[in-house]
């Protein structure tokens, strides 16, 4: 695949995006690899900023250099479809996390969300502000989020959940 042939991204999540193997930069990783394009080391060598919000100060930095500023969304989605995708604007976000969010939900967990979707799911918690855990500690997590068809087959988290 060469949808990326020729495009060097450099990523920065600003903090989110775990590096493990459900997170948001290793699934970047893999579909810009897979894609025929490279992972930059700085913004100096890249074509592509794959950036979080506008108060970065990659965000600045990117501009500075020229760099065409890109979301984790659309590097994933223009993998997917292997095809580039059109940006009409950069697509991030005005800040760090929604103002206040954090402060109403504690913790975030996932059910029955796998592949693709449970990176990009995590990645939106942690964008919001949220914090996200895979085990579901009842002492502080608030939220669980699962698919509709999981809801009709409960998991063992939202058994745990609802009692």
């Amino acid at each position: 695949m060469s949808t990326f042939k020729g495009l060097q991204f450099y990523i920065d999540l600003d903090g989110v995006g775990s590096s493990n193997k459900d997170g948001m930069l290793p699934l970047l990783r893999r579909h810009i690899l897979a894609q025929g394009g490279t992972c930059a080391a700085s913004l100096q060598d890249c074509s592509h900023a794959v950036l979080r919000h506008k108060q970065q100060a990659a965000y600045t930095a990117a501009r500075e250099l020229g760099c065409i500023i890109a979301t984790a969304e659309w590097v994933l989605l223009s993998a997917v479809r292997q095809q580039l995708q059109p940006q009409e604007d950069d697509g991030l976000l005005p800040g760090p996390a929604i103002p206040g969010f954090a402060g109403h939900v504690r913790q975030v967990t996932l059910s029955a969300i796998t592949g693709m979707d449970r990176g990009i799911t995590r990645y939106k918690v942690e964008c919001s502000g949220a914090a996200y855990s895979a085990d579901m500690p009842l002492s502080t997590t608030s939220h669980v989020m699962t698919t509709s068809e999981a809801c009709r087959v409960p998991s063992k988290k939202i058994e745990t959940a609802a009692a």
